[in-house]
């Protein structure tokens, strides 16, 4: 024990290398990246459900017209039925109506089919159960995009994450170089120490010292070298993403003009006078002054056209949601279930 040495080291460090705010600005941009493709992931999902929307109404709208070429059928059958019983009409004539009674019948079990299914992704789309009801509202024509595309290609390069997403992650992945470069430099150390010797020569020494390291190489340069590899390809997905916006909003927007002109040709002109060309038609056959084969062809031309109609409008639909997951503002249509918009 006479002979004992006691000694007692205390160490502080001092980091100026300033590797704790990085990790914090680095957790900070981290967090801002992940919110943004988060927007992103919002904005696609948003899309999908609306489009899934209108390929609700869409089906609805070919069932709509399927019925009434069954009611149609059925009342050209009626009347050959009538005409036939008067010697008017013949047996080739009643089966070739009933034939297209047929048909029109097996083309609107196919369309119910249709809308089952679209209600069902709808459904899914949803996270609503098989058994929720879904009341589905009507839709008018979209709104013209006319006058406005400048001012849809900024609000998209304003509004959509995905560019800020890159930028984010760029800036992280920056802070994430810079944090790697300083955590090679060692903090500063502040060493007291303070010896006593034991013995009857007692002695006590104290002592206070500062120490560092320099590195001569430093290490991490693979692990900074990617870092600054990912963040130019970070640079490089965001002018991309950039681009890829204003490519959809022009495309899109050009799109949705031309369905809406074709869907106002179908509306004002073809509808209209292919309606009054059957019921011209329909009131010749009464009067035996034209044959079953030109009314069957009529009536088929017209339900084409409605149908046509129905499918433009969801193409034009298509468009204008595309145009607004673009613009990244996916818009609000109405859904019901159980009351709740």
């Amino acid at each position: 024990d006479r002979a004992a040495i006691y000694a007692f080291l205390v160490g502080l460090p001092f980091d100026f290398s300033g590797r704790q705010s990085l990790r914090s600005d680095e957790a900070d941009a981290l967090v801002e990246a992940s919110s943004a493709a988060l927007d992103a992931t919002r904005n696609e999902a948003r899309t999908a459900a609306a489009l899934a929307f209108v390929e609700v109404v869409a089906a609805d709208g070919v069932l709509e017209q399927r019925r009434g070429r069954v009611q149609l059928a059925e009342d050209l059958v009626a009347r050959t039925r009538t005409l036939f019983a008067a010697g008017t009409a013949t047996q080739v004539d009643l089966s070739l109506i009933e034939a297209e009674l047929g048909e029109a019948r097996a083309a609107l079990y196919g369309a119910e089919a249709e809308a089952a299914q679209r209600r069902a992704t709808l459904r899914a789309l949803l996270d609503l159960e098989a058994d929720d009801p879904l009341v589905i509202d009507g839709l008018e024509a979209p709104a013209s995009p006319a006058g406005q595309l400048a001012a849809w290609r900024e609000r998209g390069l304003e509004q959509r994450a995905e560019p800020r997403a890159y930028a984010a992650r760029r800036r992280q992945l920056r802070i994430s170089e810079d944090r790697l470069f300083a955590e090679t430099v060692d903090p500063l150390m502040l060493r007291l120490e303070w010896e006593s010797q034991g013995n009857s020569q007692t002695a006590h020494t104290m002592g206070v010292s500062l120490s560092t390291t320099l590195p001569i190489a430093r290490t991490a340069q693979g692990e900074r070298a990617v870092a600054r590899s990912e963040g130019d390809l970070a640079l490089v997905e965001q002018g991309i993403a950039e681009r890829t916006i204003q490519r959809d909003v022009v495309g899109t927007a050009a799109r949705l003009e031309a369905h809406l002109r074709e869907l106002e040709a179908l509306g004002t002109t073809a509808l209209p006078a292919m309606e009054q060309a059957r019921e011209a038609i329909v009131a010749q056959l009464q009067r035996g002054a034209t044959d079953l084969f030109r009314v069957i062809g009529t009536q088929r031309q017209l339900v084409a056209l409605r149908e046509r109609r129905v499918e433009v409008l969801r193409d034009a639909w298509r468009a204008r949601l595309e145009l607004e997951r673009a613009m990244g503002m996916a818009g609000d249509l109405a859904v019901a279930s159980g009351g709740d918009r």
